[in-house]
């Protein structure tokens, strides 16, 4: 079995394992960061910023043993699974992709003008919300297919698709703040990132008009019946919370994940292309996910072996 096939399986234990150990058993939570830490290890030389990564690993290490040897506490398995529920929501909202992405129609010729302006920003913001990183690609591949991208594409599609972390339950910036926060009220983000996400709209609306000839602009046409998507797991998490308010949202946005893709993809293309394309996702997309394991992984150790230090020397810190 190929490197990538079986650090694939190994990220899709951690994530069943993690669900599985919240749910019903606490004592199976240390082998899904056991897990993703094999899968790293086996992905480790594809990693982009190797050196920063081991310069990292190196001063974790010096860390732990100076607590070792000063007899501060050291929490190891905190070590190993810090940012687990985050890495969790990033695997979870990634099955999305195999049912949220957009249709991939022929388009003879781009739409041009302020609504098309609208619809292009719309669409990126909602769908990016969903399936983050996926939609940006797709839409600006299929504009560059088309002509280079001007100045005025660029700025629409990046800022429509990054107000999403103002607000999206389905971006890790959600996730780190329900980690690092946990007390904090799920619906005040969600209302005050909308407001936030909406600000970012009128500025950028304002700012393109007063440099740009919108009825110039070439945007693309997404189908927005397929909006279904977002809305289905915002109900079903919000329901959820409602009755349940102990419940990490971070859990249950990873487990809907799942459970939509399990039950739609057979339904949007049938059980034999449906198995095709799971299998696709774990053994080949999942291992692509190298970098934001290492990012979630390491940078985890190093802040857990620095906060061992200053716990050791009774360092207060006002958070």
């Amino acid at each position: 079995m190929k490197i990538e096939k079986l650090s694939g399986i190994l990220i899709l234990l951690s994530f069943l394992i993690t669900i599985y150990s919240y749910f019903f058993s606490n004592e199976v939570f240390i082998f899904s960061g056991i897990f993703a830490w094999m899968a790293l290890i086996l992905l480790f030389r594809f990693t982009s910023n190797i050196k920063l990564l081991v310069s990292l690993l190196v001063l974790s290490l010096i860390s732990f043993s100076y607590s070792f040897i000063n007899e501060f506490k050291i929490d190891y398995s905190r070590a190993i699974l810090v940012n687990q529920y985050l890495l969790t929501l990033l695997i979870g909202v990634g099955f999305l992709r195999l049912i949220a992405t957009p249709k991939q129609e022929k388009v003879k010729s781009l739409p041009k003008g302020r609504q098309s302006f609208l619809k292009t920003y719309l669409g990126i913001h909602l769908f990016g919300s969903v399936i983050n990183l996926s939609s940006l690609i797709l839409v600006a591949d299929k504009l560059y297919k088309k002509a280079p991208l001007t100045n005025l594409q660029v700025i629409v599609l990046s800022r429509a698709f990054s107000s999403d972390a103002y607000w999206s339950p389905f971006f890790v910036a959600f996730a780190a703040a329900l980690t690092y926060a946990p007390k904090l009220s799920t619906s005040t983000i969600l209302l005050s990132g909308l407001v936030l996400a909406f600000i970012s709209f009128l500025i950028t609306y304002l700012e393109v008009t007063r440099k740009h000839n919108l009825d110039e602009f070439r945007g693309y046409p997404i189908q927005f019946e397929t909006l279904y998507l977002p809305f289905m797991l915002a109900i079903l998490v919000l329901l959820t919370n409602h009755y349940y308010p102990d419940l990490k949202v971070i859990l249950l946005i990873s487990l809907f994940s799942i459970v939509l893709t399990i039950f739609i993809l057979p339904i949007k293309v049938g059980m034999k292309k449906s198995v095709k394309k799971f299998n696709n996702h774990i053994f080949d997309e999942l291992p692509r996910m190298k970098n934001e394991l290492a990012l979630f992984l390491v940078a985890g150790m190093f802040g857990v072996s620095i906060s061992s230090i200053l716990v050791g020397f009774n360092v207060s810190l006002p958070f």
